[in-house]
């Protein structure tokens, strides 16, 4: 349930100014495939880390891995092939 939670925790424009990371529309589509593959448990060996702010499920695994490499990944989104660093 942790997991849902922060995955929903995505960056919005509007908080920009006070966060320094842009925000990002993501389709409805590709949020459902998200909630869907943590309900099934696709993603269960994830940390709740990696679930903060990572826009998609493909930003999530990619969190993961600079998460494992020991990387600063706070700030580092991943949206579709492009990435973006906040300031």
């Amino acid at each position: 349930m942790r997991k849902i939670e922060r995955f929903f925790s995505q960056p919005f424009s509007i908080a920009k100014r006070i966060t320094g990371i842009p925000g990002f529309r993501v389709s409805l589509k590709e949020t459902l495939r998200g909630l869907r593959e943590i309900l099934d448990g696709k993603h269960g060996d994830l940390a709740e880390q990696a679930f903060i702010m990572a826009v998609t499920i493909v930003g999530v695994r990619e969190k993961e891995e600079n998460l494992a490499k020991g990387a600063q990944a706070a700030s580092y989104i991943f949206v579709s092939g492009v990435r973006s660093f906040g300031t």
